[in-house]
């Protein structure tokens, strides 16, 4: 929190802030025991997925200080900045950003706070093809969110959960069976979703790790 005042206070001096974009964001929740889990990286459950989201933006207007219960992907993130800074790249293949209406120019006279956010659904994946064998097996898990309903599919287990979370927040009670035509439904999507990010899963450039890269990166866990 000092830190992030540091940097909003340095843009303010510098006079910067009032056209300067903040986006503020969590990568992940952590389990307490909701589930009988720990930590996180094991399970797609709403404590994991649904995490604290700031954006302001230059000219918010009536709309600064509101709070917004959207659907939303953290990936579109990438996209929102893109398409403020009127940047134009990979536009076919990546998702549109966080705003429906704010014009690409960063000064258009359109405001910011005119801007609807872009309803819709949220897709998520656990994929540890090489998670570690103390942690007891490896984890393939996808999801798919929408404002009422999350459908979780345990690729591993070969196990599907759905969750009405008008009624259910906490995802303790599922209903695929009483809900079969919303199961079916969401389902197809998601299974169509996860047979896409296969598709493109190896699209990424590899190269050599170097040994002061791979010693970092054992230092903080990922290896």
């Amino acid at each position: 929190d000092s830190e992030i005042g540091r940097l909003l206070t340095a843009l303010e001096k510098s006079k910067a802030l009032s056209r300067t974009m903040i986006i503020v964001v969590a990568d992940h929740g952590e389990e307490f025991l909701e589930h009988g889990n720990l930590s996180h990286t094991t399970t797609l459950y709403e404590e994991l997925l649904h995490v604290p989201m700031i954006v302001v933006m230059p000219e918010m207007g009536a709309e600064s200080g509101t709070h917004r219960d959207d659907v939303v992907e953290t990936r579109r993130v990438f996209s929102t900045v893109l398409e403020r800074l009127g940047i134009d790249f990979a536009v076919e293949t990546r998702p549109k950003g966080l705003f429906s209406d704010v014009v690409s120019a960063p000064d258009s006279a359109v405001p910011a706070a005119a801007a609807k956010l872009v309803e819709g659904k949220a897709f998520s994946m656990l994929w540890l093809p090489d998670a570690q064998p103390k942690w007891g097996r490896r984890f393939q898990i996808a999801s798919l969110r929408t404002a009422r309903w999350k459908l979780i599919h345990h690729m591993t287990r070969e196990k599907y959960e759905l969750f009405d979370l008008s009624v259910d927040p906490g995802e303790k009670l599922e209903v695929s069976a009483s809900h079969a035509q919303e199961f079916a439904d969401l389902r197809r999507e998601l299974d169509l979703w996860v047979v896409e990010q296969k598709v493109h899963a190896g699209d990424l450039p590899r190269t050599d790790a170097q040994s002061e890269h791979t010693a970092r990166l054992r230092a903080l866990g990922y290896m």
